[in-house]
């Protein structure tokens, strides 16, 4: 194991960052106050962030397990549909006091590292404890178990999403970070658009108990691979800024400092402004898009379409994202507000598209006639527009 994780580093003279041949690793040489401090990049960096990535995208694939296969999770556990998408909503339920939670412990001396292994324990045993249910689906208890494994993958959600900035400033390079933030963030997503197509395959091909046992085995195996092996600091900092923050996390900051921090942040307008449009924005998607499958299957449409309707609007939000991500400080610098309108706008316009080539409840039939193209293509491009707002709000 030692072995594996040897790095060689490349001294330079002057402070100029460059990409050895012979070693994936760079070092890099800073002068300060006439003394001279060596950064070190590892290799491993990519390592931690394969890691926390596929425990990301795990934890929204529990999230999201039952939504794309309503009809024959309602069969299996003997339920309606008020029970089945509570299951779903136990995602946001949670997330709100967890959120402050995972703050806190990221505030703490090696909080990456403790909130990255209990998101890990948690996921694995929520995991395995759905797997309980195999044993009764239809029993008294069997709904509650289900739902206490939700709730315990749920807090992991709020856990792994407070990680990405932390990861990246403690591990990667300056020039690095925008990228890894980005793509650490939308891990999460990612596990969202694989969990829609993932569970309806599975449950078509085998059975609701196989996917069961499937997830769960695989959220044990990420949980002892999480546990074997996430430091929380390279031994050596991999820029100024990062040895800055590291020398002011080496004392546990008090509960009280956290709590006036987040009583500053919730009594700052622009801050609740953005947090609240955006978060309500996303919010309504996800709970919205969970439930594709009870709102499009009374009309005829089955759990494959279904699945892919949620992973095509769920990757456009990503590609999305990404665009924005890369392109936005440099081509919208001082417009960030116009471009969040003008996306509002052009999501809105899908979305309405969507819902009035629906019944409604004033009417049985659709204001505006649909096919499985029109429904596909506006509810992609609405995924598309909404999700490149995230890393608007997020900067």
């Amino acid at each position: 194991m030692a072995g594996y994780y040897d790095d060689y580093t490349q001294h330079l003279e002057n402070p100029i960052v460059e990409h050895s041949e012979k070693s994936p690793l760079i070092q890099v040489s800073h002068i300060e106050d006439n003394n001279t401090k060596k950064w070190t990049l590892y290799s491993r960096r990519w390592y931690l962030l394969l890691v926390y990535c596929v425990l990301s995208c795990q934890q929204s694939v529990l999230w999201i397990t039952f939504s794309p296969i309503a009809s024959s999770a309602k069969q299996y556990y003997d339920t309606d549909d008020f029970m089945i998408n509570l299951l779903l909503a136990w995602g946001a339920i949670i997330y709100v006091p967890f959120l402050f939670f995972g703050g806190w412990i990221m505030n703490q001396k090696g909080g990456l590292r403790r909130i990255i292994l209990l998101g890990a324990v948690l996921c694995g045993i929520a995991g395995a404890i759905r797997c309980l249910t195999i044993l009764n689906p239809t029993a008294w208890w069997s709904l509650p178990v289900v739902s206490i494994g939700q709730i315990l993958n749920a807090a992991v959600g709020p856990l792994v999403m407070a990680s990405p900035s932390k990861l990246s400033a403690s591990w990667f390079g300056e020039h690095e970070r925008t990228a890894v933030t980005c793509i650490a963030t939308l891990a999460n997503q990612l596990g969202s658009a694989i969990g829609f197509v993932y569970s309806t395959y599975v449950v078509q091909w085998t059975s609701v108990p196989f996917l069961l046992l499937l997830q769960g085995g695989f959220s044990v195996f990420i949980m002892f691979w999480v546990v074997s092996y996430f430091p929380e600091k390279p031994p050596t900092p991999p820029s100024a800024s990062a040895s800055v923050s590291v020398d002011n996390t080496t004392e546990v900051r008090s509960s009280s400092n956290f709590l006036s921090e987040m009583y500053k942040l919730l009594f700052d307008f622009n801050f609740m402004l953005l947090a609240l449009v955006g978060g309500y924005a996303t919010g309504a998607f996800n709970a919205w898009s969970g439930m594709f499958d009870i709102i499009l299957g009374p009309l005829g449409y089955d759990a494959t379409f279904v699945g892919w309707l949620g992973f095509s609007s769920v990757l456009a939000g990503i590609v999305g994202g990404l665009i924005l991500g890369f392109l936005g400080n440099s081509l919208f610098v001082r417009r960030f507000k116009l471009v969040i309108l003008v996306l509002f706008v052009l999501s809105s316009i899908f979305f309405v598209y969507f819902s009035l080539s629906l019944p409604s409840m004033f009417s049985n039939k659709s204001i505006i006639p649909s096919t499985e193209l029109s429904i596909i293509v506006s509810v992609t491009l609405g995924g598309l527009f909404l999700g490149s707002t995230n890393p608007i709000f997020l900067s």
